[in-house]
Parts: structure tokens; sequence; C-alpha cells
């Protein structure tokens, strides 16, 4: 019996399932040879309130505007330089705590509790 003799034998479900089961496969081997997950950089935002901010990474250049915790991704590669700077929009005494990732590893972190206050940071 031939593949193409089981595939013909099979119905219109197992036939999706099998489709579905090679792209996965392909996706976990894309993801392997491109550098793995949690390559790359991030800001990280950790604050219960508003916030605006800019971040620079390379070329690109994001304005943000946020509430609660967030992470940001960026495309920029491990060499060039991140900058960012991410303002408080309230008056509480609450903390923001800002962080740059490269690879998964924290490179650089800041907070500010002052109301209306901000954190500006920069790594090569």
């Amino acid at each position: 019996m031939s593949i193409k003799d089981t595939w013909n034998e099979w119905d219109t479900t197992k036939k999706i399932l099998a489709v579905f089961a090679v792209c996965c496969i392909l996706a976990i081997i894309a993801v392997v040879a491109f550098g793995g997950i949690g390559s790359g950089a991030q800001v990280k935002v950790n604050y219960e309130g508003p916030y605006t901010g800019v971040i620079q990474d390379g070329n690109t250049i994001k304005m943000i505007r946020g509430y609660g915790n967030q992470t940001f991704d960026l495309e920029s590669d491990n060499d060039d330089q991140i900058h960012t700077q991410i303002s408080k929009q309230d008056d509480s005494f609450e903390k923001l705590e800002v962080q740059i990732i490269k690879n998964g590893e924290v490179v650089q972190e800041q907070s500010t509790s002052i109301p209306y206050g901000f954190v500006s940071m920069t790594v090569n």
C-alpha cells in the first residue's frame, strides 16, 4: 500500500488533521531556525495606570499609549541602540517600572513613583 493509496482512503477530517500537523512541524522548525522563542528585544511597562511614551530601536520610532502592564516587541537587531521614554499620565504615587529586554534577559530597568513622572533609558 502506497502513501497515495492511504491518502485516498482517508476522509476529509483526517486529511485536514494531517495537513495541520505538517504545518505545526514546519512552524516549530522555523522558530528554531530563526533564533527561537524569546529572541529579539522588547520594552516591558509595568504600571496599573495610564502612560504614554516613545520607543526608538534602530530606524524605527513607536509612539505608545497604554494602560496596565504591557510588553512591546521590537524589530531591532541585537546590535541596535534602543531608547525609550515612558511618562505616567496621572497623579498617583504608584510605581511605573520599565524594562528593556534583549534575548529574554533584562538589560536595563528604571522606575519612578512621582506623579506624572517618567523614565528614560538608552541601551546599546
